[in-house]
């Protein structure tokens, strides 16, 4: 079967894109988006192992071993979808889902990365900081359900740090780290990149993974944005093939001027 090219949304003038793509390693995902490989490199020539078949819930809804969201910044759908500079993103584009009416709620950035995480704006603005909420989130959610969720951050200054960061080094922000504006999502949460496990199976239910200010296309280019991804993430995407789980890429609004 053909994999189905993702769909392509005309941009509206003065309107926040946010693009998502699913790389998904079950088979009922495999099944549904009509792939044939994995969700891999794009050099790629080796044929696919078999995936595994997924677990359903009673209503039906898939539920996924593991579920990793990486958050990308600032970037029309067609700077990236359809751009020789996204090789390895492209080549996820074509063998996942591709949720092209996805879009941010507000600019700048930190109000959408809220918005992500806890379902509200919480009528942020701007990028100042600190912040600090006590109400639900998705990384409470969890936890109170006896789940798991850590996010990742590259260049954290330290496990559990509330350090807002940005100081025009290209490196950590907190405006990018919606989990850490929430009292209770507790700091064992709130990890380096560093500690992102190379044994996948040891990563929590839910993982959100922020790169820096560089290799998230904030400051950097899309070519560097794109490598850092399958440098750092394409060992979990092709384990997640076999092992009933997802990677979730998404930006947080377009390149507003």
């Amino acid at each position: 079967m053909t994999p189905t090219p993702p769909l392509r949304s005309p941009v509206r003038p003065g309107r926040r894109v946010r693009r998502t793509t699913v790389a998904a390693g079950t088979s009922m995902a495999l099944a549904l988006l009509g792939l044939t490989a994995a969700a891999g490199a794009p050099s790629a020539q080796a044929e696919p192992s078999a995936a595994v078949p997924a677990t359903f819930t009673a209503s039906g809804v898939p539920k996924l071993d593991h579920v990793v969201v990486v958050m990308e910044e600032n970037k029309f759908y067609e700077d990236v979808i359809g751009s020789s500079q996204a090789p390895y993103i492209n080549s996820l584009a074509k063998q996942g889902a591709s949720f092209s009416d996805f879009h941010g709620v507000v600019h700048p950035s930190q109000g959408n990365y809220v918005a992500l995480f806890s379902g509200s704006t919480h009528g942020i603005k701007d990028d100042d900081c600190p912040h600090d909420y006590s109400s639900d989130n998705l990384g409470n959610q969890l936890l109170t359900h006896g789940k798991t969720f850590v996010g990742y951050s590259e260049d954290l200054p330290s496990d559990g740090s509330k350090d807002c960061g940005d100081d025009g080094d290209s490196g950590y922000a907190r405006k990018h780290n919606g989990w850490v504006d929430f009292k209770n999502v507790p700091a064992s949460s709130n990890l380096r990149m560093s500690r992102f496990p190379s044994d996948y199976s040891k990563l929590p239910d839910v993982s959100f993974v922020t790169p820096n200010l560089t290799n998230d296309m904030h400051d950097g280019t899309v070519r560097e944005g794109d490598d850092w991804l399958r440098k750092n993430l394409d060992g979990y995407v092709q384990w997640a093939r076999t092992h009933n789980s997802a990677l979730v890429l998404t930006w947080d609004e377009a390149d507003m001027p």
